[in-house]
């Protein structure tokens, strides 16, 4: 995806001129950093699971002996 975003800006670049098309380059780029530093995140959480497991939601069965 990085590939492909700079591509474009380098023809933008060619045609617009580099101090036209700088500030949305760096703004793009920031995007897409801010984008995949995002995504590890969310996959390093889901791999080990660092939030406390849900209560039951039912009570455990009773593991008294029945009356006689």
């Amino acid at each position: 995806m990085g590939l492909a975003f700079d591509a474009i800006v380098q023809l933008l670049a060619m045609v617009f001129g580099v101090e036209a098309v700088s500030l949305a380059a760096l703004t793009g780029q920031m995007i897409l950093s801010i984008a995949y530093f995002l995504s590890l995140w969310f996959g390093f959480v889901d791999t080990f699971e660092i939030t406390p497991p849900a209560a039951f939601r039912t009570p455990p069965a009773n593991t008294d002996a029945p009356a006689s």
